[in-house]
C-alpha cells in the first residue's frame, strides 16, 4: 500500500540516492528504485530527485532515468559525500571510492536532511548488469540553506 505524502506535513516529497557501478541499464535502476519505494510505501509520484557520486553523472541509464521521470539529477564528490553522517558506513567502500556511503549520504546532501530523515537507508537490488543501493531520504518542509 502507497503512502499519501498528506499524511506526513513535514514531508514535500523524496530524495532517492543511487549507488551502481558504470553501465547499470535504465531498466535495472527503475526496477531497484520501484523496490526501494515500495519497501517505504511509497510510488514515483513522491521522488522530487535523484542523488549519486559524482562520477556517476554521465551514467547514460541514472540520466535516462531522470529524464524519463521529469526528475533532477544531483551528483557530489566523494569528499562532500564523505562528511555527511550516514547511520552504517561501509570501511571498503570509504577504501575504494573515498566515502563510506554514496546513496544515502547523496540522498541526505540533496535533501537536506540528517541521518533522521533516511526512510530508507540501504535497499540492495541485483540486476542485469549489476547490484544498484537504493536510498530513500524526505524533504523536510522547510529545507535548511547550504
Amino acid at each position: 500500500m502507497k503512502k499519501d505524502l498528506a499524511e506526513y506535513a513535514d514531508i514535500t516529497g523524496v530524495i532517492v540516492g543511487l549507488g551502481c557501478r558504470p553501465g547499470i541499464p535504465v531498466a535495472t535502476l527503475e526496477r531497484a528504485l520501484e523496490e526501494g519505494l515500495l519497501r517505504v510505501g511509497l510510488g514515483p509520484e513522491a521522488v522530487r530527485g535523484v542523488a549519486s557520486i559524482d562520477r556517476r553523472r554521465e551514467e547514460a541509464g541514472l540520466r535516462a532515468l531522470c529524464r524519463d521521470h521529469a526528475w533532477p539529477l544531483w551528483c557530489y564528490p566523494a569528499q562532500v559525500l564523505a562528511r555527511v553522517p550516514v547511520p552504517h558506513p561501509s570501511e571498503a567502500l570509504r577504501r575504494r571510492l573515498g566515502t563510506g556511503s554514496v546513496a544515502a549520504a547523496a540522498a541526505l546532501q540533496a535533501a537536506g536532511g540528517s541521518s533522521g530523515d533516511l526512510l530508507l537507508e540501504r535497499h540492495l537490488h541485483r540486476g542485469e548488469g549489476g547490484q544498484v543501493i537504493v536510498a530513500v531520504a524526505r524533504r523536510p518542509a522547510v529545507i535548511p540553506p547550504d
